[in-house]
Protein backbone atom coordinates (compact mmCIF):
# COMPACT_ATOMS: atom_id res chain seq x y z
CA UNK A 1 0.00 0.00 0.00
CA UNK A 2 1.32 3.41 -1.08
CA UNK A 3 1.44 5.87 2.19
CA UNK A 4 0.32 9.29 1.61
CA UNK A 5 3.22 11.67 1.16
CA UNK A 6 3.25 13.49 4.76
CA UNK A 7 2.93 9.76 6.28
CA UNK A 8 5.78 8.61 4.15
CA UNK A 9 7.80 11.47 4.91
CA UNK A 10 7.15 10.59 8.93
CA UNK A 11 7.88 6.86 8.22
CA UNK A 12 11.17 7.86 7.10
CA UNK A 13 11.76 10.54 9.88
CA UNK A 14 10.62 8.14 12.50
CA UNK A 15 12.52 8.82 15.94
CA UNK A 16 14.02 12.30 15.04
CA UNK A 17 16.48 11.36 17.69
CA UNK A 18 18.29 9.16 15.22
CA UNK A 19 19.42 11.70 12.59
CA UNK A 20 22.14 12.71 14.62
CA UNK A 21 24.19 10.97 16.60
CA UNK A 22 25.93 11.79 19.61
CA UNK A 23 29.76 12.08 18.89
CA UNK A 24 30.36 8.49 20.74
CA UNK A 25 27.14 6.51 18.98
CA UNK A 26 28.82 5.23 15.86
CA UNK A 27 30.83 2.83 18.25
CA UNK A 28 29.04 -0.54 17.73
CA UNK A 29 26.58 -2.27 20.19
CA UNK A 30 28.02 -4.77 22.39
CA UNK A 31 26.57 -8.50 21.69
CA UNK A 32 28.62 -10.66 23.70
CA UNK A 33 28.58 -11.06 27.43
CA UNK A 34 24.98 -9.74 27.78
CA UNK A 35 23.93 -7.98 31.05
CA UNK A 36 21.36 -9.52 33.77
CA UNK A 37 19.37 -7.01 34.36
CA UNK A 38 18.42 -6.39 38.08
CA UNK A 39 14.64 -6.39 37.55
CA UNK A 40 12.40 -6.82 40.57
CA UNK A 41 9.03 -8.39 39.94
CA UNK A 42 6.96 -5.47 40.69
CA UNK A 43 9.00 -3.42 38.14
CA UNK A 44 8.38 -5.87 35.31
CA UNK A 45 4.61 -6.37 36.03
CA UNK A 46 2.85 -3.41 37.09
CA UNK A 47 0.29 -0.87 35.20
CA UNK A 48 2.24 1.75 32.75
CA UNK A 49 -0.08 4.39 34.10
CA UNK A 50 1.43 4.11 37.94
CA UNK A 51 3.72 6.69 39.77
CA UNK A 52 6.31 4.95 41.23
CA UNK A 53 8.26 6.13 44.36
CA UNK A 54 11.71 5.30 44.78
CA UNK A 55 14.29 5.11 47.68
CA UNK A 56 17.86 4.33 47.97
CA UNK A 57 19.72 3.31 51.15
CA UNK A 58 23.29 4.41 50.69
CA UNK A 59 24.49 4.70 53.96
CA UNK A 60 25.88 1.89 56.32
CA UNK A 61 22.20 1.74 58.35
CA UNK A 62 19.46 -0.21 57.75
CA UNK A 63 15.98 1.27 57.80
CA UNK A 64 12.99 0.01 59.63
CA UNK A 65 9.62 1.06 58.61
CA UNK A 66 7.41 2.31 61.43
CA UNK A 67 4.31 4.79 60.87
CA UNK A 68 2.33 3.89 57.86
CA UNK A 69 -1.34 5.27 56.70
CA UNK A 70 -2.92 6.45 53.20
CA UNK A 71 -6.25 6.96 52.48
CA UNK A 72 -7.81 5.36 48.93
CA UNK A 73 -4.23 4.72 47.57
CA UNK A 74 -3.84 1.52 46.35
CA UNK A 75 -0.77 -0.63 46.95
CA UNK A 76 0.55 1.71 49.75
CA UNK A 77 0.74 -1.09 52.30
CA UNK A 78 3.87 -2.34 49.52
CA UNK A 79 6.19 -0.45 51.65
CA UNK A 80 8.66 -2.56 52.67
CA UNK A 81 9.44 -3.56 56.54
CA UNK A 82 13.18 -3.48 55.69
CA UNK A 83 15.43 -1.48 53.63
CA UNK A 84 18.67 -3.20 54.25
CA UNK A 85 22.19 -1.13 53.31
CA UNK A 86 22.68 -0.49 49.92
CA UNK A 87 19.45 -1.50 48.14
CA UNK A 88 16.83 0.54 46.40
CA UNK A 89 13.22 -0.16 46.63
CA UNK A 90 10.27 1.12 44.38
CA UNK A 91 6.97 1.37 45.38
CA UNK A 92 4.12 1.78 42.68
CA UNK A 93 0.56 3.42 43.35
CA UNK A 94 -2.04 4.93 41.89
CA UNK A 95 -3.66 8.00 40.86
CA UNK A 96 -0.55 9.70 39.04
CA UNK A 97 -2.78 12.26 37.48
CA UNK A 98 -4.49 14.96 38.48
CA UNK A 99 -7.66 14.29 40.44
CA UNK A 100 -9.19 12.19 43.49
CA UNK A 101 -7.78 14.93 45.69
CA UNK A 102 -8.61 13.99 48.87
CA UNK A 103 -6.16 10.49 48.57
CA UNK A 104 -2.92 10.61 50.29
CA UNK A 105 -0.44 8.29 51.93
CA UNK A 106 2.58 8.42 54.79
CA UNK A 107 4.83 6.24 55.57
CA UNK A 108 7.78 6.74 58.14
CA UNK A 109 11.43 5.04 58.07
CA UNK A 110 13.90 4.98 61.01
CA UNK A 111 17.70 4.46 60.73
CA UNK A 112 18.99 1.78 62.92
CA UNK A 113 22.53 1.96 64.39
CA UNK A 114 22.54 5.96 65.08
CA UNK A 115 23.50 7.49 67.96
CA UNK A 116 20.66 9.95 67.75
CA UNK A 117 17.51 9.11 66.65
CA UNK A 118 16.87 10.06 62.63
CA UNK A 119 14.01 8.84 60.27
CA UNK A 120 12.56 10.44 57.69
CA UNK A 121 8.82 10.13 55.92
CA UNK A 122 7.69 9.87 52.74
CA UNK A 123 4.33 12.24 51.90
CA UNK A 124 2.35 11.38 48.76
CA UNK A 125 0.16 14.39 49.58
CA UNK A 126 -3.61 15.43 48.94
CA UNK A 127 -4.80 17.53 46.77
CA UNK A 128 -5.15 18.58 42.77
CA UNK A 129 -2.06 17.12 41.32
CA UNK A 130 -0.16 15.07 44.74
CA UNK A 131 2.90 16.13 44.97
CA UNK A 132 5.13 13.57 47.10
CA UNK A 133 7.54 14.71 49.66
CA UNK A 134 10.12 13.50 51.87
CA UNK A 135 10.85 15.53 55.66
CA UNK A 136 13.44 14.95 57.37
CA UNK A 137 12.69 13.65 60.99
CA UNK A 138 13.99 13.86 64.92
CA UNK A 139 17.83 14.67 64.74
CA UNK A 140 17.84 13.80 61.21
CA UNK A 141 20.03 16.27 59.07
CA UNK A 142 22.79 16.45 55.83
CA UNK A 143 25.38 18.20 55.56
CA UNK A 144 23.48 20.79 53.20
CA UNK A 145 19.84 20.48 54.63
CA UNK A 146 18.70 20.87 58.25
CA UNK A 147 17.02 19.20 60.52
CA UNK A 148 13.16 19.17 59.13
CA UNK A 149 13.69 19.93 55.59
CA UNK A 150 10.78 19.04 53.64
CA UNK A 151 12.42 17.51 50.31
CA UNK A 152 9.56 18.02 46.99
CA UNK A 153 10.41 15.14 44.75
CA UNK A 154 7.37 16.03 41.74
CA UNK A 155 4.43 15.26 40.89
CA UNK A 156 1.51 15.87 38.92
CA UNK A 157 0.92 14.18 35.60
CA UNK A 158 4.97 14.08 35.30
CA UNK A 159 7.76 12.97 35.91
CA UNK A 160 5.59 9.75 36.95
CA UNK A 161 8.56 8.29 38.82
CA UNK A 162 10.49 10.14 41.64
CA UNK A 163 13.10 9.34 43.90
CA UNK A 164 14.73 9.78 47.16
CA UNK A 165 18.81 8.95 48.11
CA UNK A 166 20.25 9.12 51.38
CA UNK A 167 23.94 8.91 51.61
CA UNK A 168 27.05 8.53 53.45
CA UNK A 169 27.18 8.31 57.56
CA UNK A 170 25.80 9.78 60.70
CA UNK A 171 27.34 13.39 60.83
CA UNK A 172 28.37 13.65 57.26
CA UNK A 173 24.78 12.78 54.63
CA UNK A 174 23.98 14.08 51.37
CA UNK A 175 21.01 13.79 49.64
CA UNK A 176 18.19 15.11 47.40
CA UNK A 177 18.72 19.13 46.95
CA UNK A 178 22.61 19.19 47.33
CA UNK A 179 24.32 22.37 47.07
CA UNK A 180 24.78 24.40 43.49
CA UNK A 181 28.42 24.43 43.07
CA UNK A 182 27.80 20.26 43.96
CA UNK A 183 31.56 19.67 42.58
CA UNK A 184 33.12 22.15 44.88
CA UNK A 185 31.35 21.03 47.68
CA UNK A 186 32.82 17.27 47.32
CA UNK A 187 35.76 18.70 46.17
CA UNK A 188 37.83 17.67 49.10
CA UNK A 189 36.58 14.15 48.93
CA UNK A 190 36.67 13.66 44.91
CA UNK A 191 38.87 16.31 43.97
CA UNK A 192 42.39 13.30 43.47
CA UNK A 193 40.12 11.53 41.18
CA UNK A 194 40.61 11.76 37.12
CA UNK A 195 37.70 12.57 35.40
CA UNK A 196 37.21 9.24 33.88
CA UNK A 197 36.71 8.03 37.21
CA UNK A 198 33.89 10.44 38.21
CA UNK A 199 30.01 10.61 37.28
CA UNK A 200 28.56 14.01 35.75
CA UNK A 201 25.37 14.83 34.84
CA UNK A 202 24.22 14.95 30.88
CA UNK A 203 20.91 16.51 29.56
CA UNK A 204 20.69 15.33 26.17
CA UNK A 205 19.34 18.13 23.47
CA UNK A 206 20.46 20.51 26.53
CA UNK A 207 18.95 23.32 23.94
CA UNK A 208 15.44 21.71 23.19
CA UNK A 209 13.29 23.39 26.02
CA UNK A 210 11.67 25.07 23.96
CA UNK A 211 10.70 25.23 19.89
CA UNK A 212 11.36 28.65 18.12
CA UNK A 213 10.25 27.27 14.94
CA UNK A 214 9.80 24.10 12.83
CA UNK A 215 11.87 22.71 10.87
CA UNK A 216 9.26 21.65 7.55
CA UNK A 217 6.41 19.93 10.23
CA UNK A 218 8.36 18.94 13.12
CA UNK A 219 6.48 19.48 16.24
CA UNK A 220 7.13 19.53 19.73
CA UNK A 221 6.16 16.17 20.52
CA UNK A 222 8.41 14.88 18.41
CA UNK A 223 11.60 17.10 19.04
CA UNK A 224 10.80 18.91 22.53
CA UNK A 225 13.89 17.01 25.09
CA UNK A 226 13.59 18.63 28.16
CA UNK A 227 11.13 20.78 30.30
CA UNK A 228 13.86 22.80 32.68
CA UNK A 229 15.89 25.64 30.28
CA UNK A 230 19.46 25.51 30.41
CA UNK A 231 19.54 27.76 33.56
CA UNK A 232 17.60 25.83 36.09
CA UNK A 233 19.46 22.46 34.18
CA UNK A 234 23.18 23.98 35.60
CA UNK A 235 21.52 25.13 39.05
CA UNK A 236 19.07 23.05 40.25
CA UNK A 237 19.51 19.76 38.12
CA UNK A 238 23.28 19.81 38.61
CA UNK A 239 24.19 19.51 34.63
CA UNK A 240 27.91 19.49 33.60
CA UNK A 241 27.90 18.02 30.21
CA UNK A 242 26.03 20.04 27.75
CA UNK A 243 24.39 18.23 24.70
CA UNK A 244 24.88 20.59 21.88
CA UNK A 245 23.54 20.87 18.38
CA UNK A 246 25.06 23.68 16.95
CA UNK A 247 23.30 24.16 13.15
CA UNK A 248 23.12 27.40 11.16
CA UNK A 249 19.84 29.09 10.64
CA UNK A 250 20.00 31.78 7.91
CA UNK A 251 23.21 33.74 9.27
CA UNK A 252 23.14 32.52 13.47
CA UNK A 253 23.92 29.36 15.27
CA UNK A 254 20.97 27.42 17.02
CA UNK A 255 19.82 24.59 18.38
CA UNK A 256 18.64 21.94 16.23
CA UNK A 257 16.59 18.74 16.70
CA UNK A 258 15.89 17.17 12.95
CA UNK A 259 16.01 14.57 10.27
CA UNK A 260 17.58 14.66 6.96
CA UNK A 261 14.81 13.55 4.68
CA UNK A 262 16.19 14.09 1.11
CA UNK A 263 17.51 17.46 -0.13
CA UNK A 264 15.93 18.40 3.21
CA UNK A 265 14.77 18.08 6.50
CA UNK A 266 11.99 17.69 9.03
CA UNK A 267 12.25 18.43 12.95
CA UNK A 268 12.79 22.10 14.85
CA UNK A 269 14.91 24.99 16.00
CA UNK A 270 15.32 25.49 20.04
CA UNK A 271 17.98 27.73 21.87
CA UNK A 272 20.44 29.92 20.12
CA UNK A 273 23.91 29.05 21.00
CA UNK A 274 24.35 32.66 21.79
CA UNK A 275 22.09 32.42 24.42
CA UNK A 276 23.01 29.42 25.34
CA UNK A 277 26.54 30.29 25.77
CA UNK A 278 25.26 33.48 28.12
CA UNK A 279 23.10 31.59 30.33
CA UNK A 280 26.55 29.23 31.00
CA UNK A 281 29.08 32.54 31.81
CA UNK A 282 26.09 33.75 33.78
CA UNK A 283 25.75 30.32 35.65
CA UNK A 284 29.91 30.57 35.98
CA UNK A 285 29.69 34.30 37.29
CA UNK A 286 27.04 33.31 40.06
CA UNK A 287 28.22 29.87 41.02
CA UNK A 288 32.10 29.42 40.70
CA UNK A 289 34.35 26.70 40.93
CA UNK A 290 32.53 24.15 38.66
CA UNK A 291 33.78 21.84 35.64
CA UNK A 292 31.17 22.32 32.66
CA UNK A 293 31.77 20.61 29.57
CA UNK A 294 30.02 21.67 26.36
CA UNK A 295 29.35 18.57 23.97
CA UNK A 296 29.44 19.73 20.11
CA UNK A 297 27.61 17.29 18.06
CA UNK A 298 30.16 16.49 15.23
CA UNK A 299 27.55 17.04 12.45
CA UNK A 300 26.84 20.93 11.72
CA UNK A 301 25.10 22.00 9.04
CA UNK A 302 23.60 25.14 6.95
CA UNK A 303 19.90 25.60 6.41
CA UNK A 304 20.53 27.01 3.46
CA UNK A 305 21.77 23.31 1.79
CA UNK A 306 21.22 21.29 4.83
CA UNK A 307 25.06 20.28 3.95
CA UNK A 308 27.64 20.57 6.62
CA UNK A 309 28.77 24.16 6.88
CA UNK A 310 31.59 25.67 5.09
CA UNK A 311 35.27 26.84 6.75
CA UNK A 312 34.49 30.66 6.97
CA UNK A 313 31.12 29.24 8.48
CA UNK A 314 32.63 27.04 11.22
CA UNK A 315 35.00 29.79 11.93
CA UNK A 316 31.70 32.16 12.71
CA UNK A 317 30.96 29.30 15.23
CA UNK A 318 34.82 29.14 16.42
CA UNK A 319 34.41 32.79 17.62
CA UNK A 320 31.20 32.44 18.89
CA UNK A 321 32.31 29.61 21.45
CA UNK A 322 35.36 31.84 22.30
CA UNK A 323 32.55 34.32 24.05
CA UNK A 324 32.76 31.21 26.40
CA UNK A 325 34.51 32.80 29.89
CA UNK A 326 36.62 30.69 32.09
CA UNK A 327 37.73 28.30 29.18
CA UNK A 328 40.74 26.39 30.97
CA UNK A 329 43.90 25.66 28.33
CA UNK A 330 44.94 22.07 28.18
CA UNK A 331 47.47 20.18 25.84
CA UNK A 332 46.77 18.44 22.67
CA UNK A 333 48.51 15.50 22.91
CA UNK A 334 47.26 14.21 26.22
CA UNK A 335 44.46 12.70 27.57
CA UNK A 336 42.76 15.17 29.91
CA UNK A 337 40.47 12.35 31.13
CA UNK A 338 43.15 11.36 33.31
CA UNK A 339 43.87 14.25 35.26
CA UNK A 340 42.07 15.03 38.42
CA UNK A 341 39.32 16.89 39.24
CA UNK A 342 41.02 19.61 41.23
CA UNK A 343 43.56 20.11 38.23
CA UNK A 344 40.42 21.74 36.76
CA UNK A 345 39.23 23.59 39.46
CA UNK A 346 41.57 23.45 42.81
CA UNK A 347 41.58 26.95 42.91
CA UNK A 348 37.97 27.49 43.55
CA UNK A 349 37.36 29.25 39.66
CA UNK A 350 35.36 28.45 37.25
CA UNK A 351 36.48 25.75 34.13
CA UNK A 352 34.89 25.11 30.62
CA UNK A 353 35.90 22.95 27.95
CA UNK A 354 34.28 22.83 24.60
CA UNK A 355 34.28 19.49 22.66
CA UNK A 356 34.54 18.78 19.14
CA UNK A 357 34.53 15.61 16.82
CA UNK A 358 38.17 15.46 15.28
CA UNK A 359 36.55 15.12 11.75
CA UNK A 360 36.49 19.18 12.12
CA UNK A 361 40.10 19.83 12.40
CA UNK A 362 41.49 19.62 8.78
CA UNK A 363 38.19 21.61 7.71
CA UNK A 364 40.54 24.84 7.47
CA UNK A 365 40.26 26.62 4.23
CA UNK A 366 42.30 30.40 3.40
CA UNK A 367 43.01 30.60 6.99
CA UNK A 368 38.97 30.45 7.81
CA UNK A 369 37.70 27.66 10.40
CA UNK A 370 41.45 26.19 11.94
CA UNK A 371 40.66 24.63 14.83
CA UNK A 372 41.26 27.23 18.20
CA UNK A 373 43.09 23.53 20.33
CA UNK A 374 43.36 22.97 23.69
CA UNK A 375 45.28 25.95 24.51
CA UNK A 376 42.11 28.16 24.17
CA UNK A 377 40.08 25.56 26.19
CA UNK A 378 38.95 23.52 22.90
CA UNK A 379 39.37 19.62 22.96
CA UNK A 380 38.29 16.16 20.42
CA UNK A 381 38.22 13.05 21.47
CA UNK A 382 41.79 12.75 20.90
CA UNK A 383 42.48 14.78 23.75
CA UNK A 384 39.16 13.82 25.47
CA UNK A 385 38.17 10.14 24.45
CA UNK A 386 34.85 8.87 25.35
CA UNK A 387 33.05 5.52 24.79
CA UNK A 388 29.34 4.66 24.80
CA UNK A 389 26.51 4.42 22.12
CA UNK A 390 22.83 4.82 21.68
CA UNK A 391 20.36 1.97 21.95
CA UNK A 392 17.58 3.08 19.51
CA UNK A 393 14.66 1.84 21.29
CA UNK A 394 11.32 2.88 22.81
CA UNK A 395 11.29 0.01 25.23
CA UNK A 396 12.97 0.25 28.87
CA UNK A 397 13.64 -3.31 28.99
CA UNK A 398 15.99 -3.27 25.83
CA UNK A 399 17.14 -0.22 26.60
CA UNK A 400 18.32 -1.87 30.07
CA UNK A 401 20.51 -4.63 29.23
CA UNK A 402 21.64 -3.03 26.21
CA UNK A 403 23.31 0.01 28.10
CA UNK A 404 24.19 -2.11 31.27
CA UNK A 405 25.86 -4.65 28.67
CA UNK A 406 27.65 -1.61 27.16
CA UNK A 407 28.89 -0.89 30.39
CA UNK A 408 29.72 -4.17 32.27
CA UNK A 409 31.95 -4.53 29.05
CA UNK A 410 33.56 -1.63 28.66
CA UNK A 411 34.00 -0.09 32.10
CA UNK A 412 34.89 -3.52 34.42
CA UNK A 413 37.32 -1.09 36.66
CA UNK A 414 36.97 2.41 37.17
CA UNK A 415 40.21 3.55 35.07
CA UNK A 416 38.57 2.55 31.89
CA UNK A 417 37.76 5.06 29.55
CA UNK A 418 35.13 7.78 30.16
CA UNK A 419 31.29 6.18 29.16
CA UNK A 420 28.53 8.45 28.19
CA UNK A 421 25.68 6.52 29.22
CA UNK A 422 22.84 6.91 27.16
CA UNK A 423 19.68 6.34 29.62
CA UNK A 424 17.02 7.33 26.88
CA UNK A 425 14.48 6.08 25.06
CA UNK A 426 13.71 7.01 21.34
CA UNK A 427 10.21 7.08 19.21
CA UNK A 428 9.50 4.73 16.78
CA UNK A 429 7.17 5.61 14.08
CA UNK A 430 3.98 5.34 15.70
CA UNK A 431 5.08 6.90 18.61
CA UNK A 432 5.73 10.27 15.90
CA UNK A 433 2.45 9.99 14.89
CA UNK A 434 0.54 9.32 18.11
CA UNK A 435 2.28 7.94 20.70
CA UNK A 436 3.91 9.58 23.84
CA UNK A 437 6.17 12.47 23.40
CA UNK A 438 9.83 12.66 24.01
CA UNK A 439 9.30 14.19 27.82
CA UNK A 440 6.90 11.77 28.45
CA UNK A 441 8.73 8.50 26.78
CA UNK A 442 11.28 9.41 29.23
CA UNK A 443 8.96 8.59 32.36
CA UNK A 444 10.23 5.10 32.08
CA UNK A 445 13.37 6.39 31.79
CA UNK A 446 13.24 8.01 35.68
CA UNK A 447 10.91 5.26 36.93
CA UNK A 448 14.37 2.78 36.69
CA UNK A 449 17.02 5.22 38.09
CA UNK A 450 16.49 4.60 41.59
CA UNK A 451 15.78 1.16 40.81
CA UNK A 452 17.66 -1.01 38.86
CA UNK A 453 20.32 1.50 37.85
CA UNK A 454 21.57 2.00 41.45
CA UNK A 455 20.90 -1.85 41.80
CA UNK A 456 23.46 -2.82 38.90
CA UNK A 457 26.27 -0.65 39.58
CA UNK A 458 29.18 -0.80 42.04
CA UNK A 459 32.56 0.52 42.98
CA UNK A 460 33.79 -0.84 39.79
CA UNK A 461 31.49 -0.49 37.08
CA UNK A 462 30.00 2.73 37.05
CA UNK A 463 29.13 5.41 34.33
CA UNK A 464 30.80 8.43 33.89
CA UNK A 465 28.30 10.51 32.04
CA UNK A 466 24.68 9.95 32.34
CA UNK A 467 22.69 11.30 29.64
CA UNK A 468 18.81 11.67 30.10
CA UNK A 469 15.65 13.33 28.41
CA UNK A 470 13.46 15.73 31.12
CA UNK A 471 15.85 16.50 33.40
CA UNK A 472 13.16 17.53 35.97
CA UNK A 473 14.81 18.99 39.30
CA UNK A 474 17.61 17.53 41.18
CA UNK A 475 17.04 13.75 41.06
CA UNK A 476 20.00 13.44 38.30
CA UNK A 477 21.98 15.73 40.25
CA UNK A 478 21.58 13.20 43.51
CA UNK A 479 22.31 10.36 41.74
CA UNK A 480 25.74 11.79 40.29
CA UNK A 481 26.38 13.44 43.87
CA UNK A 482 25.82 9.73 45.59
CA UNK A 483 28.17 7.86 43.08
CA UNK A 484 30.83 10.14 43.07
CA UNK A 485 30.44 10.44 47.47
CA UNK A 486 29.76 6.33 48.08
CA UNK A 487 31.29 4.35 45.26
CA UNK A 488 34.11 6.93 43.93
CA UNK A 489 35.06 8.24 47.30
CA UNK A 490 34.11 5.07 49.57
CA UNK A 491 32.32 7.64 52.13
CA UNK A 492 29.49 5.40 52.84
CA UNK A 493 30.22 2.11 54.15
CA UNK A 494 30.03 -1.22 51.97
CA UNK A 495 26.62 -0.96 50.57
CA UNK A 496 25.80 -4.40 51.16
CA UNK A 497 28.39 -5.90 48.67
CA UNK A 498 29.06 -2.19 46.74
CA UNK A 499 32.01 -1.57 47.97
CA UNK A 500 34.18 -3.52 48.75
CA UNK A 501 35.20 -2.49 52.54
CA UNK A 502 38.31 -4.84 53.36
CA UNK A 503 40.23 -3.37 50.34
CA UNK A 504 38.94 -0.43 51.49
CA UNK A 505 40.78 -0.82 54.42
CA UNK A 506 43.75 -1.96 53.14
CA UNK A 507 43.82 1.16 50.77
CA UNK A 508 43.65 3.18 53.97
CA UNK A 509 45.97 1.21 55.54
CA UNK A 510 48.26 1.24 52.79
CA UNK A 511 47.86 5.15 52.85
CA UNK A 512 48.76 5.45 56.25
CA UNK A 513 51.71 3.71 55.63
CA UNK A 514 52.77 5.56 53.20
CA UNK A 515 51.80 8.79 55.05
CA UNK A 516 53.95 7.88 58.01
CA UNK A 517 57.14 6.42 55.87
CA UNK A 518 56.41 10.00 54.26
CA UNK A 519 56.59 12.11 57.16
CA UNK A 520 59.21 10.10 58.24
CA UNK A 521 61.21 10.73 55.18
CA UNK A 522 60.38 14.66 55.89
CA UNK A 523 61.03 14.56 59.25
CA UNK A 524 64.34 13.01 58.17
CA UNK A 525 65.51 15.71 55.08
CA UNK A 526 63.71 18.19 57.53
CA UNK A 527 66.68 17.17 60.37
CA UNK A 528 69.44 16.24 57.91
CA UNK A 529 68.75 20.29 56.11
CA UNK A 530 68.75 21.44 59.69
CA UNK A 531 71.70 19.29 60.47
CA UNK A 532 73.36 21.04 57.29
CA UNK A 533 72.27 23.99 57.98
CA UNK A 534 73.75 24.00 61.31
CA UNK A 535 77.05 22.80 60.41
CA UNK A 536 76.93 25.61 57.74
CA UNK A 537 76.23 28.12 60.09
CA UNK A 538 79.04 26.29 62.71
CA UNK A 539 81.46 26.55 59.80
CA UNK A 540 80.31 30.12 58.77
CA UNK A 541 80.75 31.04 62.32
CA UNK A 542 84.10 29.48 62.72
CA UNK A 543 84.87 31.56 59.59
CA UNK A 544 83.98 34.75 60.14
CA UNK A 545 85.36 34.16 64.10
CA UNK A 546 89.01 33.54 62.16
CA UNK A 547 88.35 36.61 60.18
CA UNK A 548 87.60 38.59 62.97
CA UNK A 549 91.04 37.28 64.99
CA UNK A 550 93.01 38.15 61.90
CA UNK A 551 91.53 41.40 61.88
CA UNK A 552 92.27 41.66 65.63
CA UNK A 553 95.84 40.69 65.11
CA UNK A 554 95.88 43.07 62.24
CA UNK A 555 94.64 45.81 64.48
CA UNK A 556 97.08 45.35 67.11
CA UNK A 557 100.16 45.16 65.03
CA UNK A 558 98.91 48.47 63.48
CA UNK A 559 98.74 50.07 67.11
CA UNK A 560 102.31 49.24 68.42
CA UNK A 561 104.45 52.36 67.98
CA UNK A 562 107.67 51.19 66.47
CA UNK A 563 110.89 51.88 69.49
CA UNK A 564 113.49 54.02 68.66
CA UNK A 565 117.09 53.24 70.54
CA UNK A 566 119.74 55.93 70.68
CA UNK A 567 123.15 54.88 70.90
CA UNK A 568 125.18 57.58 72.21
CA UNK A 569 128.17 58.53 69.75
CA UNK A 570 131.50 59.59 71.27
CA UNK A 571 132.71 62.31 69.07
CA UNK A 572 136.19 62.88 71.10
CA UNK A 573 139.04 61.95 69.53
CA UNK A 574 141.58 60.33 72.07
CA UNK A 575 145.37 60.81 71.66
CA UNK A 576 147.26 57.81 73.05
Amino acid sequence: MRLPGVIRLLATTAGITRSQPTAVENTPMVTENRAIVPWEPSERFHDSNEMVISLINATPYRWRRGYSHSYDVSKWESWPEFINQGDAITTFITSPYCGGWDKAGEVTYHLEGTDKPMSFQVEFRSGRCHDTYIVFKDELETIYNAKETEHFLGGGRWPMGVGFVLAGTEDSFISNDGPLNWMQSLLPHIGDFPLRELAMPRTHHSGMWKLVAPIFMGTWHSTGCQLDDLWQQLRNGGVRVLDFRANLWVDHYRHAHFSLVGTGAIGAWGAGIEEMIDIINGFNDQVPGELIIVDVHPQIFSSQTWNEVKAYQLQQLYDLFRKLNYRVAVPDDEDVTSWPLKRFIGNGSSAVLIRFASQWLDKAKDGQGVFPGGREGFVTEKNFRTTGHWSDTNRIDILAEDQFTELQNSRPTRDRPLLDFSWILTQNFEGVLSGPSIVELADDAWRTLYGIFWRFINEDTYPNWISMDNSHGNQLKAMVMTINYCLVARMCGGLGGKVDMLSVAMRKFEEEEKRKKEEKKRKKEKGKKEEDKGKKEEKKRKKEKGKKKEEEKEEEEKSVVPMTIVVPVNTTNTTR
